[in-house]
């Protein structure tokens, strides 16, 4: 059996060689940090606002770019090493 996550279906190994996917995941870290500097923040209606979008962004970092991103990528790879 492999040893893969269930939702990632990518082609290319290593995120070094993954373009969109390292895009994503320093949009991640970005995410983080705000989620950090929120959660330190008074509970008022801007905060809140802004810690319920990055919540939303956090959580669709697993369940969209993740797979949409070795989606993309497999069909990049695949169209690249094809012999015409």
């Amino acid at each position: 059996m492999q040893d893969k996550l269930f939702y990632v279906f990518s082609e290319v190994k290593g995120p070094k060689f993954r373009y969109y996917y390292s895009l994503f995941v320093w949009v991640f870290i970005w995410n983080l940090i705000w989620l950090a500097y929120i959660g330190g923040q008074p509970v008022a209606e801007p905060n809140l606002t802004f810690g319920q979008l990055a919540t939303v962004i956090y959580f669709s970092f697993f369940f969209f770019a993740v797979p949409f991103t070795s989606y993309l990528e497999n069909i990049i790879f695949l169209r690249l090493n094809t012999k015409k």
